[in-house]
């Protein structure tokens, strides 16, 4: 198979022709293959005297030299990779706004705490007080102490409430979650081919 050298090619078996190398960052001298070594200089690795290296697209995918949208691909560059963890700054949900209606015929239970065993000792409603029993000494005179600060213990009868029909917005708090630790991965649907190199070959003449 004549092919000019550093010419690369896929194949759909596991192994190099006679002539080719795979693709996967090996390390060459350059006494046994000047002409490689003349086209390929260090781009892809090697101390430039007595070795130099092979593409190494073990896992990877080849990406077209030049410029697109402002960034530069010089040949034999390196970048991009198969999976990233992402930050404490980038997990946490924003603040956002969903809209919402309350569809008609529709009710919630109330339930209203009360202190069972235990007399009233205020007869002035509040939000750290309950409903309670009334002391026997204190229904004369008016007012009757009916509110306790004790624990509550029971519940008056529940009765349902209906609920109005409306739309407005829902405002979602964000949130702040541990940072992740495993990876997420970038990786596209794939199928592993045989990259591989020609190096023993014609010589490729500028025009």
């Amino acid at each position: 198979m004549e092919s000019f050298v550093g010419n690369i090619c896929l194949f759909a078996f596991d192994f190099a022709p006679e002539g080719w190398i795979t693709c996967q960052g090996q390390v060459l001298t350059v006494q046994q293959y000047q002409m490689a070594f003349a086209l390929l200089s260090t781009r892809y690795g090697g101390d430039g005297r007595t070795t130099f290296g092979i593409p190494n697209l073990s896992g990877r995918l080849p990406l077209g030299m030049g410029s697109l949208g402002g960034f530069n691909y010089p040949i034999g560059s390196v970048g991009g990779a198969a999976a990233v963890t992402l930050a404490q700054t980038q997990v946490p949900l924003p603040a956002h706004t969903h809209s919402a209606s309350i569809a008609p015929n529709q009710s919630v239970a109330i339930n209203i705490p009360a202190v069972s065993g235990s007399n009233g000792t205020t007869n002035v409603p509040g939000n750290t007080v309950n409903l309670s029993n009334s002391n026997t000494a204190d229904r004369a005179p008016l007012p009757i102490n009916v509110y306790s600060n004790a624990t509550t213990n029971a519940t008056l009868k529940p009765f349902n409430a209906a609920l109005p029909t409306g739309a407005g917005t829902v405002t979602v708090s964000p949130n702040a979650p541990s940072a992740p630790t495993a990876p997420v991965s970038l990786m596209n649907p794939y199928l592993v081919l045989n990259f591989c190199m020609c190096l023993n070959g014609l010589w490729p003449n500028r025009p």
